[in-house]
């Protein structure tokens, strides 16, 4: 026999308040494990960019001038610390998005926007932007008899790392979905949140990696025509490690099917079209942790939460489903009328 309603809604109070406060845990929580991630992401990341350097690709590294070296060391020690600011605001801006949910999509505004002007009207409208941007377009439409092959060659492989680029940029805002907003004291959507979370620190932690991995391309470390959608799929196949016993490296053989081909992704001329074998930054959450001892204490205080959060979420399911069962009864009750019995 169901249990009369209000009992049911006290407990389900309860629960509900119990929710809050497991949501508040796990933000504090969070909030220090982030911290301690950051850092731990920031020193690994310089770890995994000096062993490529140094043992991945030494002689690639011995060319560089003093002044290239120091440029590249401060460029990979921007981005690593970048990637923990980045980090530490990530549950912030997650949070945000309470605020945020009954905003329009701002590629929807984008979009419209792109419908709705003209290039002429833009320019009308923001002299400044549009003179920002400008170029020389005499010396972008040069003639292409003026180049050599070799410099043919070179634009077009920047035009395609361009186009995978906006191509990226298309795809990420596909990816967004409307803009949750969570209600914390529900455990299934405490939970959504925690999932959304852990989704953004993965992100982050890709997008450092295609930094890094685009700095040593740039300084002729890693080769300058290597596409990042082949780094990025090979780090998405299972055992996919460095194979030296360094953490938060891939390694990868790369092969051609003719020398030219070969010799256009190394960048320079080689004698022999072997295949190459490249080993580039993938910075993976789980050998961050166990690199780091404060990292893993807090991913231990997460999980020891969300095991309360599980039971939880199971217990307000039986009675989210035994308060349903005795609204239908109450309904029926209420609706009931029995012609027969007259």
């Amino acid at each position: 026999m169901v249990r009369p309603l209000d009992r049911i809604e006290r407990d389900i109070e309860k629960l509900e308040s119990s929710s809050q406060e497991i949501a508040e845990e796990l933000q504090q929580t969070y909030e220090g494990y982030l911290k301690v991630l950051g850092e731990a992401v920031r020193g690994q990341a310089i770890v995994a960019t000096y062993h490529i350097c140094t043992h991945g690709n030494p002689e690639a590294f011995l060319e560089l001038t003093l002044d290239r070296r120091q440029q590249l060391q401060g460029k990979i020690r921007t981005i690593a610390s970048e990637a923990r600011s980045r980090l530490a605001v990530v549950p912030d801006l997650l949070l945000a998005t309470r605020l945020l949910s009954q905003l329009p999509d701002p590629s929807e505004l984008l979009e419209a926007l792109s419908n709705a002007k003209s290039l002429e009207d833009l320019e009308a409208e923001w002299p400044d932007a549009a003179g920002a941007d400008t170029f020389d377009v005499e010396e972008a439409e040069e003639p292409e008899s003026a180049l050599s092959p070799e410099e043919e060659l070179e634009r077009a492989e920047e035009e395609r790392v361009e186009q995978e680029r906006a191509e990226e940029e298309r795809a990420e805002g596909e990816r967004v979905e409307e803009t949750p907003n969570y209600q914390f004291e529900q455990p299934e959507s405490v939970a959504r949140w925690q999932e959304h979370l852990e989704g953004a620190i993965a992100q982050q932690l890709q997008d450092g990696s295609r930094q890094i991995n685009r700095a040593l391309q740039e300084f002729g470390i890693l080769p300058p025509k290597l596409p990042p959608m082949l780094l990025e799929a090979a780090a998405k196949v299972p055992g996919s490690d460095s194979g030296v016993g360094v953490p938060n490296l891939l390694n990868l053989t790369v092969e051609a099917e003719t020398p030219e081909e070969m010799q256009q992704l190394r960048g320079k001329k080689r004698k022999r079209s072997q295949p190459l074998q490249i080993v580039a930054v993938q910075l993976r959450l789980s050998e961050i942790e166990l690199g780091d001892a404060q990292v893993m204490a807090a991913r231990h205080q997460i999980r020891h939460l969300l095991h309360r959060l599980n039971t939880l979420k199971r217990e307000y399911r039986t009675r989210d489903r035994e308060r349903a069962v005795a609204r239908a009864e109450a309904a029926w009750r209420a609706s009931w009328f029995d012609e027969g019995a007259d």
